[in-house]
């Protein structure tokens, strides 16, 4: 990060995570409440060592004010940043596959630059994205910003209570959100208040896990939402493209015929065809090689030290030709790319 003149309000950190500005590997651990101010070269590059990765870019030198507190164990990292010379902020090196960041700008601006794309966020407006898929951020001068870190299984528990949707894949956050409707200014006012009076809830005995579980309630409610790649949803009378997709799961990593699927089902490969279009959108093949696709793409994500054909191989793909084509068509870039940024280099 190159950190000018700004501050940072950090609330109710999961255990070995600040947030995505900070080390995963240090000796840092979070304490009930810990606050630290930084306001001098020397004070920086001492904290940077301990618990952070910061640079300095201003002849002016630093001010860094970061204030964090554990809530009752409850998973879930709440923050506040202020700048007025803005910073950069760089993916941590061992950044978890599963968390998830929302980033609620204030004022100012935010350029997110993911490892695959990138968006820019103006006032007003909101982001969510995997943690993992960071590569860095910027943000302007004059900078106010606020927003939550989580784990993926929380916010997934809090759909299937919401929207009930207990069969066939959960739908997608849209990456960026206009804040202005009803809803979503509630939800950033309700983040806002959790920060603001979090001495008067401590006081009051207030359960924050159950604060947090309305935040991410509102969240779900509120943010706004597109159908997933999968958008199967079973009919009751669908139980032979349920096994076909039982099946498939078991058996992604190796070779398997449209004739194999068909029989795991009970039907013929002709009514399997039929069913995969009309039910899933896409034939049986096309929803191998995408969900083949999807776990080399996760994989290489977490495995630096393996080969990219190794790990290819290891989900059916025989022809490496053929499989970098496929995976820039579904990820918008090559599979060295994606293993290169998630391990931090570039």
């Amino acid at each position: 990060m190159d950190a000018r003149t700004h501050s940072h309000d950090f609330s109710a950190s999961p255990e070995g995570v600040i947030s995505s500005l900070c080390a995963a590997e240090s000796e840092w651990s979070p304490a009930k409440t810990r606050r630290t101010l930084v306001t001098s070269l020397d004070e920086l590059e001492a904290f940077r060592r301990s618990s952070c990765f910061f640079s300095n870019a201003s002849a002016n030198g630093p001010r860094i004010d970061l204030d964090t507190e554990e809530l009752n164990g409850a998973g879930f990292h709440l923050w506040r940043s202020t700048s007025e010379s803005g910073f950069k902020a760089a993916q941590p090196v061992h950044s978890e596959p599963d968390l998830i960041m929302i980033h609620i700008v204030r004022k100012g601006s935010l350029l997110f630059r993911g490892l695959i794309d990138e968006h820019r966020v103006e006032a007003g407006f909101g982001l969510i994205v995997p943690l993992s898929d960071m590569a860095e951020y910027h943000t302007s001068d004059a900078h106010e910003a606020f927003g939550l870190v989580f784990d993926k299984a929380l916010l997934h528990r809090h759909q299937l209570d919401v929207l009930d949707a207990r069969t066939g894949a959960l739908p997608e956050f849209e990456h960026q959100a206009d804040l202005r409707t009803p809803a979503l200014q509630s939800l950033t006012r309700n983040m806002a208040a959790m920060l603001s009076h979090r001495g008067h809830r401590t006081a009051a005995g207030m359960d924050s896990s159950l604060l947090f579980d309305m935040l991410l309630s509102q969240l779900v409610g509120a943010w706004p939402q597109r159908p997933a790649r999968q958008t199967f949803q079973a009919p009751a009378s669908s139980r032979h493209i349920l096994r076909s997709l039982e099946f498939i799961e078991a058996n992604l990593a190796r070779q398997m015929s449209v004739a194999e699927v068909a029989k795991a089902a009970g039907i013929g490969v002709r009514a399997l065809q039929s069913s995969f279009r009309r039910d899933v959108g896409r034939t049986p093949v096309q929803h191998i090689i995408d969900r083949r696709l999807q776990e080399t793409h996760d994989e290489l994500r977490r495995n630096h030290q393996s080969s990219i054909a190794t790990i290819a191989a290891r989900w059916g793909f025989v022809h490496m030709s053929d499989f970098s084509r496929r995976y820039r068509q579904r990820f918008g870039c090559t599979p060295s790319q994606t293993q290169i940024r998630s391990a931090g280099n570039v």
